[in-house]
């Protein structure tokens, strides 16, 4: 009899604890770290820009306390990376490699509808600055490679929106799309489009 009022009791405290870091992790959740695969789709002129990349992001809330919204602030950084060959036959034969890189960091302030489901919707808007760096290096007919680099660099702004999903406590799988409009990129294009795929851990 003894054995089974201390399983019942321990089940009640394991159910309880659970509830309360339920609770806690509700009322609290105001600090998040997240990582993300990113995806640019091409628009048929994005032969120098990579499309697949990852981020990270943290956010924090910020603002007065709302039962069914809450608004804070991101910051955010990604990177991308695209390497090729190249094989061609002009008059003789020439080979060679070629990088482009690019990175982007930013803040922006969003706002996050909190409903008793599943998935929580949020949009927002925000500002950055973006770097792309394209290396290559061309061989022809055996002599040594001719090297050229080019760098860009841009403000940009952006819109988006997205869905925060809650499977468990603290750890929120998330969906994004986002919209950017770019100060000046003259010599490389940039997909204006990017789609986020990623996990934020929510404190």
């Amino acid at each position: 009899m003894l054995l089974i009022n201390l399983k019942s009791m321990k089940r009640l405290l394991i159910s309880l604890a659970l509830l309360f870091f339920v609770a806690i992790s509700s009322a609290y959740a105001q600090f998040g770290i997240g990582v993300s695969y990113e995806y640019k789709p091409s628009d048929g002129n994005l032969n120098n820009v990579p499309q697949s990349g990852f981020g990270v992001r943290l956010e924090n809330s910020i603002g007065p306390s709302i039962p069914a919204l809450k608004f804070g602030y991101r910051l955010h950084a990604s990177f991308f990376r695209d390497e090729q060959s190249v094989n061609q036959s002009f008059e003789d034969v020439r080979a060679g490699t070629y990088q482009s890189d690019v990175y982007d960091f930013g803040v922006a302030f969003l706002g996050e509808a909190k409903i008793p489901f599943l998935a929580n919707p949020y949009a927002g808007l925000g500002i950055g600055y973006e770097l792309q760096d394209i290396s290559s290096a061309e061989g022809l007919g055996g002599l040594q490679a001719r090297l050229e680099q080019i760098e860009e660099s841009s403000l940009f702004y952006n819109a988006f929106v997205g869905l925060k999903f809650s499977p468990i406590p603290v750890i929120r799988p998330f969906v994004e799309y986002r919209f950017s409009g770019f100060s000046a990129l003259n010599n490389i294009t940039d997909s204006p489009r990017r789609f986020h795929f990623g996990i934020l851990l929510e404190f």
